[in-house]
C-alpha cells in the first residue's frame, strides 16, 4: 500500500519522562526467506526494506509463508508509465509516481519532481492536480461520493474502558513533526505491569461497515511484535489503527467488516488512531510535495469529531488532554514567511529524509532507513504549540547533538522554547525580524490546576487530561532561528546549556518546507 512503513515510535522528553507510554520500538527481526504467519502481512527487516508475507510459489519451501521483499509500485498507477525513465510524451506534466513521489516528464522521459518543478504558488488551498488523492495514496479505486456520507456509529473500544488519551499533533521522540494520530488510552495502562497481565484484553472494533485493506505488523517493546490495520469505508474515508496488540483470527486483507464487528483486542498498549479523508485537505502544510516522499496520506489528516455521531463524539473528546477545542487538536502549523511549522533539511526528499543528490533518475527511491542515519527523522525539525497546552512553544528535532539523528532521540528530540524577555513565537518571526535566539529548555509537568505532576514509573499511566507543560528551569541548549527571504529557515544549535550564540556558523543548517 505504502512504500514506507512507519513504526509507532514511543520515545522519551529530555526529562526522561514517558509522554505516549510504554517504550521505544525495537527493529523488527523478519527478514527475507524467514518464515511469517498470515499472508499479505507486511512490515519492515533490518536494513529498513519494505517485506511483505507470501506463499512460495517453487522449491523445496512450496506452498509455505516466507518474507520477501515488497514491490514499490502500488497496484494502480497514474498515468499507467509514470516510473523512473519511462517515457513520456508531454514535457513539464506532473503526476504521482506509481511507487513514491511526483513524477515530471523531462526530454520525453519520467523523473522524479521537486520544488523547483512545480509551478510557482502561493499556498495550496486545495489538493494540485499533481498530487495522489486519498484512494491512490492507499492504492484504492477512486471514489465520488462524499466523505461526509460516512458515520462512525460505533466505539473503537469499549467506552467505559477508554482513559486519558493524546491528541493529533503530538511531537514525542522520533515522531519529530506533529503526530497524524491520537493514542487512545486503556484503563489497563494504570495497572503495574504485572497486574496488567492478569487483566482482560478488550475488543477493538470497526467503527463503520468498510473493507480491511492492510493488515501488518510493527515491532513494539523488546520482541512483541504488534499489529497495524487500515480500514477502508468508501467514499474516500479511511481509518487506521497501529500497535493492536492482537489481531482477530481471520482477518486479513480483503476481510469485510460490519460497523461494531471486532477485529482485534488490546490491552497493553495505546491504541494509535486516526482518519484520513479525501474531504480534507490541510492547508497548513505549505508543501505537500515533501509528504509525497514519505507519508503521502498526511494532507488528508481529519479530525474524527464530524464523523462519529454526537454521543460517541462527546465522548471521545471528554478523555483528550488537550481541553481546548479542537480537542483532537491537529498537524499542520506552517506559516507561510514565518519560522511555525514543520521544516525538512535542505538537500532532502522531504519527510523521507533521502539525500536528493542519491536519487538515481532511472530507478525507485527505496523508502524506509537512510542510509548512515539512525532513523529517517535526522532531518525533520519542528517549531509548534505544545499539544495541550498552546501557549508553550516546542522546539522539536531530529538532529540536535548527532547529525545522523539522536539514536532513539532519548536524551534529544523535543525541548520548551523559553519566550523570556519578549521574544516573539515562531509563527511572529519572518524575515523582517532577523535572528531570533530561543532558549531551549526541559518540560515542566504541572496539573490542570497548576500542581506538579510526576509520573508514575511502576505504570504506563498516561498524562491526565488537561495538565500542561511549561518551559522548566533547566536550560538544555539554544537554538538561534532565521527566515529567508526564499523561504527556507536557517538554524544552528548550540547543545550545551552553558552555550551561547554569537552568530552563525559553519554548523548552522538550512531548512526547507
Amino acid at each position: 500500500m505504502k512504500s514506507l512503513v512507519r513504526t509507532s515510535v514511543v520515545a522519551t522528553t529530555s526529562l526522561g519522562l514517558v509522554l505516549a507510554f510504554g517504550a521505544p520500538a525495537a527493529q523488527a527481526a523478519a527478514s527475507v526467506g524467514k518464515p511469517c504467519a498470515r499472508a499479505g502481512m507486511t512490515t519492515v527487516d533490518a536494513k529498513g526494506r519494505n517485506l511483505v508475507c507470501a506463499k512460495v510459489k517453487t522449491g523445496k519451501d512450496k506452498g509455505k509463508l516466507r518474507w520477501r521483499l515488497a514491490s514499490t509500485p502500488p497496484p494502480t498507477p497514474t498515468p499507467a508509465n509514470a516510473e523512473p525513465g519511462a517515457t513520456c510524451a508531454t514535457s513539464g506534466q506532473l503526476a504521482p509516481m506509481r511507487g513514491v513521489g511526483i513524477a515530471i516528464c523531462k526530454s520525453g522521459r519520467w523523473a522524479y519532481a521537486f520544488t523547483q518543478d512545480l509551478p510557482p504558488t502561493t499556498g495550496y488551498a486545495s489538493r494540485p492536480s499533481w498530487y495522489p488523492t486519498v484512494d491512490t495514496v492507499f492504492g484504492q479505486p477512486e471514489t465520488t461520493c462524499s466523505a461526509s456520507t460516512v458515520k462512525l456509529t460505533h466505539t473503537i473500544i469499549p467506552l467505559d474502558t477508554l482513559t486519558s488519551s493524546i491528541p493529533y499533533g503530538a511531537m514525542i521522540g522520533s515522531h519529530v513533526t506533529p503526530i497524524d494520530h491520537a493514542y487512545l488510552g486503556l484503563k489497563s495502562l494504570e495497572l503495574t505491569d504485572a497486574a496488567r497481565q492478569n487483566a482482560p484484553f478488550v475488543p477493538v472494533t470497526s467503527p463503520a461497515a468498510g473493507t480491511v485493506i492492510e493488515v501488518g505488523t510493527l515491532p513494539a517493546e523488546g520482541t512483541t511484535t504488534v499489529n497495524r490495520v487500515v480500514i477502508n469505508h468508501g467514499c474516500g474515508v479511511y481509518t487506521v489503527y497501529m500497535v493492536l496488540d492482537r489481531l482477530q483470527a481471520g482477518v486479513q486483507r480483503g476481510t469485510k467488516l460490519a460497523a461494531g464487528q471486532q477485529f482485534g483486542s488490546q490491552r497493553d498498549h495505546p491504541l494509535d488512531f486516526n482518519v484520513f479523508s479525501g474531504g480534507t485537505w490541510l492547508t497548513g502544510l505549505a508543501n505537500p510535495l515533501s509528504y509525497a516522499y514519505g507519508e503521502a496520506w498526511k494532507p488528508y489528516t481529519a479530525d474524527p469529531t464530524p464523523f462519529f455521531t454526537p454521543e460517541l463524539a462527546a465522548a471521545y473528546e471528554d478523555v483528550m488532554q488537550r481541553t481546548q477545542a479542537p480537542r483532537w487538536w491537529k498537524v499542520d502549523f506552517d506559516v507561510r514567511g514565518a519560522a511555525s511549522g514543520s521544516w525538512f533539511l535542505a538537500g532532502t526528499a522531504g519527510y523521507s529524509g533521502i539525500p536528493i543528490s542519491s536519487i538515481k533518475p532511472n530507478e525507485w527511491i527505496q523508502a524506509g532507513q537512510v542510509p548512515g542515519k539512525n532513523n529517517y527523522a535526522y532531518g525533520h525539525l519542528a517549531l509548534a504549540p505544545h499539544w495541550t497546552t498552546p501557549s508553550t512553544w516546542i522546539a522539536s528535532m531530529g538532529w540536535f547533538a548527532d547529525e545522523a539523528g539522536d539514536a532513539d532521540m532519548r536524551g534529544g528530540g523535543q525541548f520548551a522554547i523559553s519566550l523570556a524577555g519578549g521574544l516573539p513565537t515562531p509563527d511572529e518571526v519572518t524575515v523582517a525580524d532577523g535572528t531570533v535566539v530561543y532558549p531551549l529548555h526541559s518540560m515542566e509537568l504541572r496539573t490542570a490546576d497548576g500542581d506538579p505532576y510526576q509520573i508514575d514509573p511502576t505504570t504506563k499511566t498516561p498524562m491526565p487530561v488537561g495538565y500542561q507543560t511549561v518551559p522548566g528551569p533547566s536550560k538544555q541548549g539554544t537554538m538561534a532561528v532565521r527566515v529567508n527571504a526564499d523561504g527556507s529557515l536557517t538554524v544552528e544549535v548550540i547543545a550545551n546549556p552553558s552555550g551561547t550564540f554569537s552568530g552563525f556558523t559553519s554548523a548552522a543548517r538550512t531548512y526547507a518546507r
